[in-house]
């Protein structure tokens, strides 16, 4: 009978076919007659229908019940609308403790920006909650209240999961806005010394803590990770990196927060988000920009009778100058809905870096003075514009139905930098100069002899030569274009830094190679050289090689090996390269290499011996 039943005729049995269902064979669990039992096919169906939909309404049930029981657990709360001057308290994004209070300044979109005491702050909205004077309770009251319902709520579900509901293990959602562990009261007798002798701060990887040492010294410190087990007698042990004092900078050390005294979280100091908000607007800088459009008649005004306009946009940032901080303002246009960007030539030289090597040289041989000059608005001062291109006016112009007709090229559009390399060669030209056959971003003047030589980086000239070329040419140059700042002899130059005295030039990168840092690696990290890296570990890996590329390439040939051989592991990097690259970096460090261009004449006695 059972080998009958293993036979199947297109997934039917024998009894199937015949009788319409299979026999009810004695089993263990069932040990009724087949024959005394007066069950249907339908009757079956019915019963497997029935347990099914019964299963299915079970599962619906639990899982809706365990929605609505994370979402009590889960803190919810609406957005509040801010205003310019409201009092909030904020997060940062290392941290989940909140600061201020603060007072908001301005707003954009949904980032709000906060001047908490000296510092300014950009935060997103969901980040922020308004500050009640009737609570009148600090930052840290309000992380406690917070902790203290979390704790509550989590003692509550607790309570109801341990009634006959279903139990299901529930994990964290990794959208909600406060990361919240509840801690059990007792459960390790040293955490009780840990939160009086910290002020019932507990710190957190990422945070910045200050405290004050024996001596008195206030010191401020990044937690980087545990020294100890949380759950072992060094628990209160953090490695940290010191910020302040100043003399200890940098510092990496495991320190004991349990025996510090006055410990509390700290801002971070030149934290990215940190940013110089000024009081006052950019109005004065924009309509200065706005001026310089009409000094240099870079377009017409016409009446608006629906031509096709591309729209701008401000671009306002401060610079810093010898004067202090100074705005800038730049009207610009949306390149993206020119839609004849992709059928026209865009691309304009600029000088090589073996162009400046030659021009070093030369400058060395001729005991010439390097000079470098800086063209302002260069982009407005380019040639005749031939396209056709309308751009709609800001409202700080005020404007009311025209457009802008352009007669030359603004900053923004793609061809911008080619109109204003035509303009420079043009000025060049007529000021009696030859375009070199080499670098048509180089040019010379010669005569009987070489009289000068300049080289053009977009706005940034660099040029040298003797008095009679500095009279009749440099003069014309700067009658024809409007110059900027100017220097001579030691100055920064597109990323270097050259020195120009009578007889050689040098370059060097010290500044720059000072600001590279080695890659943080743990020692345990450390050991194991022949592992892979993770995907992070090699990002970091890839930054690193391309800015030591730079320099290399630049002015240290001596690292230029060690840095091709970096290059060529990059594909398939190890822990052993990323140990290298920071080999390489402390190298820089500790050698302070400059390349020299001599122009003296040097001769030489060749001597014979027997």
């Amino acid at each position: 009978m059972r080998k009958i039943l293993l036979e199947n005729v297109h997934g039917y049995s024998s009894h199937q076919l015949v009788y319409g269902c299979n026999p009810n064979l004695p089993t263990t669990l069932n040990d009724g007659l087949p024959a005394l039992e007066g069950t249907s096919t339908s009757e079956y169906v019915t019963r497997h229908l029935t347990a099914l939909h019964a299963a299915r309404k079970g599962f619906i049930a639990a899982e809706s019940s365990e929605r609505i029981r994370r979402a009590l657990r889960k803190q919810v709360r609406t957005l509040d609308n801010f205003v310019t001057g409201d009092k909030v308290y904020y997060k940062r994004l290392e941290s989940n403790e909140w600061k201020g209070p603060g007072v908001v300044i301005g707003q954009d979109g949904v980032v709000v920006f906060v001047r908490h005491g000296g510092t300014y702050v950009r935060v997103h909205r969901c980040r922020l909650t308004k500050f009640k004077d009737s609570t009148n309770v600090s930052a840290e009251g309000i992380t406690k209240k917070i902790v203290d319902s979390t704790t509550d709520n989590f003692i509550a579900s607790k309570v109801r999961e341990d009634d006959n509901s279903p139990q299901v293990n529930v994990e964290a959602d990794d959208d909600s806005d406060e990361e919240i562990i509840p801690q059990r009261e007792n459960a390790h007798p040293q955490s009780h010394s840990l939160r009086s002798n910290m002020s019932q701060v507990t710190p957190q990887i990422g945070q910045f803590m200050k405290f004050s040492s024996g001596d008195g010294e206030r010191k401020v410190v990044k937690i980087l990770s545990r020294a100890g087990k949380a759950s072992g007698k060094h628990n209160n042990w953090y490695n940290v990196e010191y910020f302040e004092p100043h003399s200890a900078a940098g510092l990496k050390q495991s320190i004991d927060m349990g025996r510090v005294s006055n410990l509390e979280i700290a801002n971070a100091p030149d934290n990215p988000e940190n940013i110089l908000i000024v009081e006052s607007s950019f109005d004065k800088a924009k309509q200065e920009e706005l001026q310089k459009w009409k000094e240099f008649a870079v377009y017409k005004e016409v009446k608006d009778v629906g031509q096709r306009c591309i729209s701008t946009r401000w671009i306002c940032t401060i610079k810093e100058s010898p004067e202090g901080n100074v705005q800038k303002a730049r009207l610009v246009a949306r390149c993206f809905e020119d839609l004849e960007r992709s059928g026209i030539k865009t691309d304009s030289p600029t000088c090589d870096k073996e162009s400046l090597r030659v021009i070093f040289s030369i400058v060395a041989q001729k005991a010439w003075k390097l000079k470098s000059m800086d063209i302002k608005t260069a982009f407005l001062q380019g040639t005749q514009f031939s396209r056709n291109i309308f751009v709609r006016p800001p409202k700080e112009a005020k404007v009311e139905h025209s457009v802008w007709h352009l007669q030359k090229c603004v900053y923004g559009l793609s061809d911008a930098s080619l109109c204003w390399y035509n303009k420079v060669k043009e000025v060049m030209l007529d000021c009696g100069a030859a375009v070199s056959s080499v670098d048509p971003a180089v040019f010379y003047w010669f005569t009987e002899e070489l009289r000068g030589i300049l080289a053009s980086h977009v706005d940034d000239f660099i040029w040298a030569g003797d008095d009679k070329f500095e009279r009749d040419v440099i003069d014309k140059i700067k009658a024809r274009l409007c110059v900027g700042q100017e220097e001579a002899e030691s100055f920064q130059y597109i990323g270097l830094h050259l020195q120009s005295e009578s007889c050689y030039v040098t370059l060097d990168q010290h500044k720059y190679a000072q600001s590279l840092q080695p890659v943080p690696i743990r020692k345990e990290r450390a050991r194991e050289k022949e592992l892979p890296l993770t995907s992070e570990e090699t990002d970091k890996l890839r930054s690193k090689v391309g800015q030591l590329l730079w320099i290399a390439n630049q002015t240290r040939p001596d690292v230029l090996f060690d840095v091709s051989s970096l290059c060529s592991t990059l594909k398939n990097a190890k822990v052993l390269d990323l140990l290298e690259t920071n080999k390489v970096i402390r190298k820089i460090h500790s050698e302070n290499v400059r390349l020299s261009y001599h122009g003296k004449k040097r001769f030489f006695e060749t001597s014979c011996f027997q």
